[in-house]
Formats: C-alpha cells, sequence, structure tokens
C-alpha cells in the first residue's frame, strides 16, 4: 500500500506497526521516529496542499481529530479513500490501532502493540502502589487562553497516580479560571501544543503565583509530542507524569 499520514500520531502508529515503507508521505509535524523525518510531506493539519497529495497516488490517507474534517470530506470528493479517527480516551486509541491494523493488513501486529500498551499501562498501575498520596495535578494543553488537557490526559494522570483537575471524558477546553484556584493544584504540568520541551515555566508562574504549585516551584514541562498524540508512546507519558509524581512524593507535603 501506499500510505499518506495526516497527523503525528497515526505516523507513529504506521512505524509501530512496521508499516514505516509503505508510508510514502506525512504532515510537516511528523518528527518520529527518525525516519519519518526523511519523508515529502503534504502540509500541515489543516494546510493540506492537495495537489502534492495526489501526486503521490495514494491507496490511503490516515487523517485524525475533528480539526481535520474538512480536509476529510474534500480528499472523499476527490475519490481518494481515507480513514479518520479521533480519539477521545485510551480505550478510543486501542480503537484508531485497531482500524488502521485492520485497513493495512496488520491486525495481529496491531493486537500486539495494544497489548504492549496495555502491559506497560499494568507496570505503571502496580508501581503506583508505592505512593502514598495522591496529589492534584493540573496539566495545561495551551496557554491563551488557559486550556485545561482533556481528552485521555486526565487517565495518564489517574494511571501515574494523580489527580487531575479535568475530569475525563471531556474534550481538552477553556475554563472557568476561580475554579482552579479554589481548587488549587499542587503540581503543574505543561505541554503547549507544538512547544515540545519548550513550555514556558516561567511566563506561567507570572499568570498564576499565587497557586500553591507556583509557590512551592512544582511547575513542569513535558513533552507535548509524548502527551498530545494519541498514539503508543503514552505510555512513555505516563512515566513522565509518574516521574514528577515520585518527587513529589519524596520532597513535598500533601
Amino acid at each position: 500500500m501506499r500510505i499518506i499520514s495526516a497527523a503525528p500520531s497515526n505516523t507513529e502508529i504506521l512505524y509501530a506497526l512496521g508499516l514505516g515503507e509503505s508510508v510514502v508521505a506525512v504532515t510537516r509535524f511528523c518528527d518520529y521516529p527518525e525516519d519519518a523525518k526523511t519523508k515529502p510531506n503534504i502540509g500541515g493539519w489543516i494546510d493540506v496542499n492537495y495537489e502534492k497529495l495526489k501526486s503521490f497516488n495514494p491507496d490511503l490517507v490516515i487523517a485524525s481529530s475533528f480539526v481535520q474534517n474538512k480536509i476529510v470530506t474534500e480528499l472523499k470528493k476527490q475519490g481518494i479513500k481515507v480513514l479518520q479517527v479521533d480519539p477521545l480516551s485510551i480505550n478510543d486509541v486501542y480503537e484508531s490501532i485497531r482500524r488502521i491494523g485492520e485497513v493495512t493488513g496488520t491486525v495481529i501486529q496491531a493486537e500486539k502493540l495494544i497489548q504492549d500498551m496495555q502491559n506497560g499501562f499494568l507496570a505503571i498501575q502496580t508501581e503506583r502502589g508505592m505512593l502514598q498520596q495522591r496529589f492534584k495535578v493540573y496539566a495545561e494543553e495551551w496557554h491563551q487562553p488557559p486550556t485545561c488537557a482533556g481528552n485521555w490526559v486526565p487517565e495518564l494522570i489517574e494511571l501515574a497516580g494523580g489527580n487531575s483537575f479535568c475530569p475525563q471524558g471531556i474534550v481538552s477546553e477553556p475554563f472557568d479560571e476561580n475554579k482552579l484556584f479554589a481548587w488549587n493544584p499542587k503540581i503543574v504540568i505543561l505541554h503547549w501544543c507544538g512547544f515540545g520541551t519548550q513550555s514556558n515555566i516561567d511566563w506561567f508562574k507570572q499568570r498564576w503565583p499565587t497557586l500553591d504549585a507556583v509557590k512551592n516551584n512544582k511547575v513542569y514541562c513535558i513533552d507535548d509530542r509524548l502527551l498530545n498524540r494519541p498514539g503508543p508512546r503514552l505510555v512513555e507519558a505516563t512515566r513522565e507524569i509518574q516521574k514528577v509524581l515520585g518527587v513529589m512524593q519524596v520532597n513535598s507535603p500533601a
């Protein structure tokens, strides 16, 4: 098959399924694994170059998220086969992997990948038992306006042993800041979309200096490419959250 990935998360899944050689083009944001950087790109999330995309004569384009609905509609109108996955939970991520496996003839590999992820999360849950207390965690996906991380992120926080400000089952969204001040998180995790490891901790501290997490210097940055991409590396993202919680356990009061 000649496959075009229209999202970094799908690129990571395709490579994890052993389909790297079948990927003929990606987006300019697809930077993992390293080989993905060598592929031609067809644009970004919402600015796809349709003529360039068609020039690769793809058998399949794999899109992600509702923000690509317009692109999906246009590609289908042009007679191009498209699979769109839009996971909002860990179980949805598993289902996305299954669907990609089914359409690419890698069902066995997909089930193995899902099992590996489940085993990784199980190991984290087992280690979580060593934490004597759960800390309140506010995870921020975007900074202007402040947007709490929803989708699968609250599940990852809970798996790692924290209590998430954003409840499970909702999308990432702006919120009433007064609710955050009242909740007063002990930990803040920044993973601003597109910033990688460069989310601005000092800027955040200046914005909300009264939070306990800020006053106690417990604001951390985790690579958004781990937390914001619904694929195999969510296990690694949960490990990073777990490290933060482990530091808190040793060094801070509840």
